[in-house]
């Protein structure tokens, strides 16, 4: 399934512990992984799946992903326009 892979190369990517990701960095390298976990013999199971960490959920996005910057992060006490911040 394309949906789990992205989910699983993400989720690696947030919790990868240097610059890059290794082969050790996915979960199904310590046969942890997620999606084995859910689909149990093809059918979900009814356990509620391991939790990802407050810290890695709320990391920022990698850099490089294709958006452009939305400008400087400071507005010298001004209320931004939407539109300059929105691109």
């Amino acid at each position: 399934n394309i949906r789990e892979l992205e989910n699983c190369v993400q989720r690696t990517a947030v919790l990868a512990t240097g610059p890059s990701i290794l082969r050790t960095d996915f979960a199904c390298y310590a046969d942890q992984c997620l999606a084995a976990a859910l689909w149990k013999n093809g059918q979900p199971t009814s356990e509620k799946s391991t939790t990802i960490e407050p810290s890695a959920a709320c990391a920022a996005p990698p850099v490089g992903d294709g958006q452009a910057p939305i400008g400087p992060a400071t507005t010298r006490g001004r209320v931004p326009d939407a539109d300059t911040v929105i691109a």
